[in-house]
């Protein structure tokens, strides 16, 4: 075994005992004892141990970056039901949607999902008034610019993909009725950008108003937004005309998992303040339907609405 040199054990100027300075209020002391101590250190570390050396811990397996995004979301979700809105460094979530995501309980999370999958599948299309539905049940509709999300949506309230999906924006150019157990999802044609005539995409906004405005079995309207651009001028003219006519609404942020947790909290601000003078709409709920993030959240607030007015 190789010889270890102990430490030069150095009287502390301050006390009458030996020791190794530790209580020594003294710098230069310390320097020096800190420096021996090093020294000592050095030695010992090139000593073979009698007991056999553990072997490193392997790494731990890298998250991918879906399973990054859902537990940055999941964490999102798990701030709300713990925040306060009184609190002077709280960030700048809603309190509305604080206190409608700390209302939700495990039981009503799993009533919501019986309600919308049960008997889920495709009902009708229109293109015209005269061919829509009964107004026997309670609708909700879903509307926003092309390429927003809105059949990706209807597929994870559903939990199938009846909806037809396209990365071409104005794909949706019916009026599409999806049965979800004892109601009706309206998937609305998505205004601003499509490939059609402008004069073909000037009827559809005029349907859609029409329908929107006039139909007495509709009980809410989701007003899509991308959260990467925010409310737009047309959002924000939907969101109006909804208000005008005292229609109950709410506005739903897609494709969240596009932002840090950071640029959500700003977007769900920035969307706040836009709909401040909104009295007819709803705590704004955020999703991304890849993860499912955020669809119990709309499937309750849709059924609360459903069972608070019963035809």
């Amino acid at each position: 075994m190789k010889r270890v040199r102990m430490p030069m054990l150095r009287c502390c100027p301050r006390s009458s005992s030996w020791s190794a300075g530790l209580s020594c209020t003294s710098s230069s002391s310390w320097r020096c004892i800190t420096a021996t101590n090093l020294r000592f250190a050095r030695s010992t570390s090139s000593i073979t141990s009698s007991n056999p050396a553990q072997p490193p811990a392997p790494p731990k397996a890298s998250s991918s970056a879906a399973n990054r995004k859902g537990k940055k979301l999941a964490s999102v979700f798990q701030y709300f039901a713990a925040h306060d809105p009184s609190s002077s460094t709280a960030l700048p979530v809603p309190p509305a949607t604080v206190d409608f995501v700390r209302s939700i309980t495990d039981e009503e999370r799993k009533a919501a999902h019986a309600f919308f999958t049960k008997n889920a599948a495709f009902l009708a299309s229109s293109v015209a008034a005269p061919n829509l539905p009964a107004e026997d049940q309670p609708e909700f509709a879903f509307v926003g610019r092309s390429n927003v999300g809105k059949s990706s949506l209807l597929n994870a309230l559903l939990s199938k993909p009846l909806a037809r999906t396209s990365n071409t924006p104005g794909r949706t150019q019916t009026i599409n009725y999806y049965q979800a157990g004892s109601v009706k999802l309206v998937d609305l044609p998505g205004y601003g950008y499509a490939k059609a005539p402008v004069r073909i995409v000037r009827e559809w906004q005029q349907f859609v108003n029409t329908f929107l405005t006039t139909r007495k079995s509709l009980y809410n309207t989701s007003v899509l937004v991308d959260s990467r651009r925010g409310i737009t001028d047309k959002d924000a003219e939907v969101i109006q005309m909804l208000n005008t006519h005292g229609l109950p609404h709410q506005v739903v942020l897609t494709k969240a998992d596009k932002l840090s947790r950071r640029e959500i909290f700003v977007v769900l601000a920035e969307t706040k303040e836009r709909i401040k003078r909104s009295p007819f709409c709803s705590p704004i709920i955020y999703i991304t339907s890849k993860d499912g993030l955020g669809v119990d959240e709309l499937r309750i607030g849709l059924m609360r609405a459903a069972k608070s007015n019963q035809i």
